[in-house]
């Protein structure tokens, strides 16, 4: 069984200004994984976004019957320059 979930929440936003591009945002954001392992195992292995390179990391077998995982990610976004992507107007 496994189970995975985000969720992320605009708390507080400001429209970019039209003559200076400022623009101000808070951004929250959590998740949780749940893994229920049927033979109590569970295995870690991590490559590079590219499949055809190698497995940089591998756990091995790991003695477990469940694994959890949780998350939080913030931002705040203050002034002209941001990690958004340009929207065409």
């Amino acid at each position: 069984m496994c189970a995975s979930g985000w969720a992320t929440w605009l708390p507080f936003y400001e429209a970019p200004d039209p003559t200076s591009g400022s623009q101000r945002l808070l951004h929250v954001g959590l998740n949780a994984n749940f893994l229920r392992s049927g033979d109590a195992t569970i295995q870690y292995q991590t490559r590079p976004e590219s499949r055809m390179a190698p497995i940089l990391a591998n756990t091995g077998d790991i003695s477990a019957k469940d694994m959890g995982s949780y998350g939080l990610e913030v931002a705040w976004l203050d002034g002209p320059w941001s990690g958004l992507p340009a929207s065409d107007a």
